[in-house]
């Protein structure tokens, strides 16, 4: 499959999004081609001719089929025009902002709860595709506390014993690092070992703190290396210093994003978000971020 290119298969600008993808008949046409890409097979009787059809999508020449536009993909009956699709793939890839519902209502003339529907099946596609990643090198690992403060004040317990989302933060130090944020259940050492084997790679040097739950690393094959920040004449971020900036600026990100905490099985999603963002924050071409994005949620 040939590369995709910049002005060709995917807007560059703004200017050229608005321009050739806003339209309900150049959108679904946009869709069509990056669908069936690889070529057209009918989900029925596996045929491979076809007749497209003047809404978007094809009907199966073999046995008159139809499949729709956004048949058989997340968007699967959710009622949204094929310009709303792309309108929140393009907000969600924008580096620089924060996009929400309100943003996708104003710009794609939906209703709210489309808006929000429409994009929390792109986090969906942005959390399955995070959960298959693996870091490699030098892996800074580190947790942290995400909730909102108590009605109450004085109220609220400080550090492992807290009543907020635990949320562990795994970073390559490396240029281009890459990055991880999973809430989990506990962070007891069976919980935390289990995600350091999802995503991390064998071979690669892991940096904690003096936590001792990760006390199994050595017998899992990793090296690494602890710090006990208490004993340390200098802060915490001078020795974890990815980790600590990833974990500050998802906080910050969230608090932007939504004004508050969003609920346990919502909150996964949106961490994922704040993943594909931060991976993708270098990117040369905002365009391409869009691209790929469809293209896993499409194909």
């Amino acid at each position: 499959m040939r590369a995709p290119r910049s002005g060709r298969d995917y807007p560059r600008t703004n200017t050229e999004f608005y321009a050739t993808l806003s339209s309900p008949a150049d959108a679904a046409g946009w869709i069509d081609r990056l669908r069936w890409e690889g070529g057209f097979t009918c989900p029925e009787c596996s045929g491979m001719e076809h007749w497209p059809l003047a809404a978007g999508g094809r009907r199966c020449k073999g046995c008159r089929h139809r499949i729709a536009l956004l048949a058989g993909t997340p968007f699967h009956r959710a009622r949204v025009p094929a310009p709303a699709v792309l309108e929140a793939a393009w907000l969600m890839t924008e580096p620089n902002s924060v996009a929400n519902a309100s943003s996708l209502t104003r710009n794609a003339a939906i209703n709210r709860e489309n808006a929000w529907t429409v994009m929390h099946k792109f986090r969906e596609v942005m959390h399955r595709d995070m959960c298959s990643v693996q870091l490699r090198g030098i892996v800074e690992v580190d947790e942290v506390f995400v909730g909102g403060k108590p009605r109450k004040r004085g109220t609220a317990q400080r550090g492992r014993g807290t009543a907020k989302y635990s949320v562990v933060v795994l970073a390559e130090r490396r240029k281009g690092e890459r990055v991880i944020v999973r809430r989990v259940r506990n962070i007891r050492a069976t919980t935390l070992l289990a995600v350091v084997r999802s995503h991390v790679a064998p071979g690669a040097t892991i940096r904690i703190d003096a936590n001792p739950s990760y006390g199994g690393l050595a017998a899992m094959g990793y090296r690494h290396t602890s710090y006990n920040m208490s004993a340390l004449p200098l802060p915490a971020h001078r020795y974890l210093l990815v980790v600590h900036a990833v974990s500050s600026n998802a906080k910050r990100w969230l608090t932007q994003a939504l004004h508050r905490t969003p609920s346990g099985k919502h909150l996964d999603y949106y961490l994922a978000e704040f993943a594909f963002r931060c991976n993708r924050r270098t990117a040369r071409q905002r365009g391409l971020s869009f691209y790929r994005l469809l293209e896993a949620t499409l194909q």
